[in-house]
């Protein structure tokens, strides 16, 4: 019987991927080998790498044809054993270790997999994950430089999001919502509660005089105060809401915040606060006293 003992690893140290496997045969080092992959390469692909080079190794090693013979291969990928396990995943490097495993069977090897926990100890586990480390920065060729799938999706999703943001940054339209949401990375990592009031204040279309007056709907756009009623407005100086406000600047303050402070500020860091503060405002009362044209 031809027993083989096989570890493998892969790492990705910033832009440098490499991978490394180590045979045993019969309790003895037979065998060590390091790969280098392109710098794009994920840390999976190359933990698959190891696997699939060492198998190709395997399948190398002459022996007898009758004779049987058993590898048990570890790895401290889960990812790549489920992968493996489960038959409705697919991806090229996977495939490519299942034809292999087709291949060595044919030539009467058994191949075992198990799972070894990275940093544990086990002699064979911790020289392939030196080795592994090594091959990132050693020269050599590049046995493997396909992008990985979810790396293309990171970019493409990163391309769009730059030229949304270009886009954003260019249009002389949505003043008063890019006030507070000048990035778009950052709005869309937000959850934003949906009411009309908040909206209302987030774009400044809704019950605000200045909207109504442009619009033609009421007769001017200025707040009981004599002062246009706007958005800031009402945040910062509307006399009416100058308890609710005061409300908002306590908590503001009570957590370290100063005041005033940025639109953009009060939706990223105090958005509970903000949201309290909108829905204590009664914009029908905001409007009370003054003539809707055609209401």
């Amino acid at each position: 019987m031809y027993i083989a003992e096989v570890y493998t690893d892969g790492s990705k140290i910033g832009d440098k991927v490499g991978a490394a496997g180590i045979i045993f045969v019969n309790g003895e080092m037979a065998h060590q080998l390091k790969f280098k992959l392109h710098g794009h390469c994920s840390n999976n692909q190359a933990e698959q790498i190891a696997i699939l080079k060492v198998l190709e190794k395997l399948e190398q090693l002459q022996e007898e044809e009758d004779t049987d013979k058993r590898a048990a291969t570890y790895t401290d990928s889960r990812i790549t054993l489920d992968l493996l396990q489960n038959k409705y995943k697919r991806n090229r490097l996977i495939e490519l270790i299942r034809h292999q495993i087709i291949a060595l069977a044919n030539l009467k090897w058994t191949i075992h997999f198990g799972w070894v926990k990275g940093q544990s100890g086990t002699e064979g586990n911790e020289l392939v994950d030196r080795l592994a480390k090594e091959a990132t920065v050693e020269d050599g060729p590049v046995v493997y430089d396909k992008m990985p799938k979810e790396v293309l999706l990171t970019q493409q999703k990163e391309n769009g999001l730059q030229m949304w943001q270009r886009q954003w940054t260019d249009t002389e339209k949505g003043a008063v919502t890019k006030a507070f949401f000048p990035s778009v990375r950052n709005r869309i990592r937000q959850k934003i509660p949906v009411f009309p009031e908040l909206t209302t204040m987030l774009t400044g279309h809704g019950k605000i005089r200045s909207y109504l007056y442009r619009f033609g709907l009421t007769d001017n756009a200025m707040c009981r105060w004599e002062e246009e009623q706007t958005v800031d407005h009402l945040i910062f100086k509307c006399k009416k809401l100058s308890e609710n406000r005061n409300e908002m600047i306590k908590q503001i303050k009570n957590n370290g915040g100063n005041w005033p402070t940025s639109n953009e500020t009060l939706v990223n860091n105090y958005l509970n606060f903000f949201v309290t503060f909108v829905k204590s405002i009664d914009f029908t009362d905001l409007q009370r006293g003054f003539a809707l044209k055609g209401g």
